[in-house]
């Protein structure tokens, strides 16, 4: 019988996400600001010029919009495909499933 030198073992993999620390946000606040349509991501109750981002799931920005003079700003994402997908806006971050 061969003995092993190893007793145990473990992979360990750190993956930089870009992400540094999650601060809880008000859920309340979050969903009341957030719809999600059809065709449309809507989201309302921000400061005129305010950007909001559009990424895939691997990080990548897909589409933006500014917030107009009413605090509301709307990306279209009928032509995306579907996947996840993360609206970003007021350091809140939201991810949705586009089918």
């Amino acid at each position: 019988m061969k003995r092993s030198l190893v007793d145990h073992f473990e992979f360990v993999a750190e993956i930089p996400s870009g992400i540094e620390e999650i601060e809880e946000v008000d859920e309340k606040t979050a969903r009341d600001s957030f719809e999600l349509t059809g065709n449309a991501v809507h989201v309302s109750g921000l400061n005129p010029g305010c950007k909001v981002q559009l990424y895939s799931i691997n990080g990548q920005a897909v589409l933006s919009a500014v917030a107009n003079e009413a605090g509301s700003a709307t990306i279209h994402i009928g032509a995306l495909s579907p996947g996840i997908y993360l609206v970003n806006y007021n350091e809140i971050t939201i991810k949705f499933i586009k089918q």
